[in-house]
């Protein structure tokens, strides 16, 4: 528990350090739900396993490096990179591991308006949801086309946030379904390709 109340708080530390100018308070919870989802899946579902690929689409819509003391607590255990990348009025983490997994942190993002458009999207079915380690986790089976080969590919996206009502702030984690099988996480059913 303590581990993962750490990364939450180095995504929030980065995410003030970094905050655009302009007042994100502005901007309507639907227009981060919709931009977190976008970025997500733009560049973690269709990227999973091609890291430059993904690397050099993040760079080209402004990406920058988070500082590498900030980046090792935002990825865990594993190696990879971390950056932020600006959104219109917001600012996400994009991390990117060697397991390989991808995740999009929007701490600014209203959890539930996140999960609303995510589940909206095609080719996802719930696998579970519960509580871990202190935090409200759900699981989707995600089939998505790969941008690089062209090819379906499975991958299992864990979105975690806090279980307190009104508390903003969601991780989206895409791993591939063997990733995901080898720490024990196999779905029932996969939607249909």
């Amino acid at each position: 528990m303590m581990y993962r109340m750490r990364i939450i708080a180095a995504v929030f530390l980065v995410a003030v350090l970094c905050a655009p100018l302009h007042p994100a308070a502005a901007q309507q919870p639907d227009t981060v739900a919709t931009e977190a989802n976008t970025l997500f899946d733009s560049l973690c579902l269709a990227y999973l396993g091609h890291g430059h690929e993904m690397l050099d689409q993040a760079y080209s819509i402004g990406a920058s490096a988070i500082p590498q003391m900030f980046a090792q607590q935002f990825l865990g255990k594993h190696r990879g990179v971390a950056l932020t990348v600006p959104g219109s009025g917001s600012l996400y983490m994009l991390g990117l591991t060697e397991q390989p997994s991808c995740l999009i942190a929007a701490p600014e993002a209203n959890a539930a308006a996140v999960m609303k458009v995510f589940a909206e999207g095609s080719r996802r079915l719930p696998v579970t949801y519960g509580e871990v380690d202190g935090q409200h986790q759900q699981v989707y089976a995600v089939i998505r086309k790969d941008a690089v080969s062209g090819q379906q590919k499975r991958m299992i996206v864990i979105a975690t946030m806090s279980p307190q009502e009104g508390v903003r702030g969601v991780i989206l984690n895409a791993l591939p379904a063997k990733t995901a099988a080898d720490i024990g996480i196999v779905p029932e059913k996969w939607p249909e390709e």
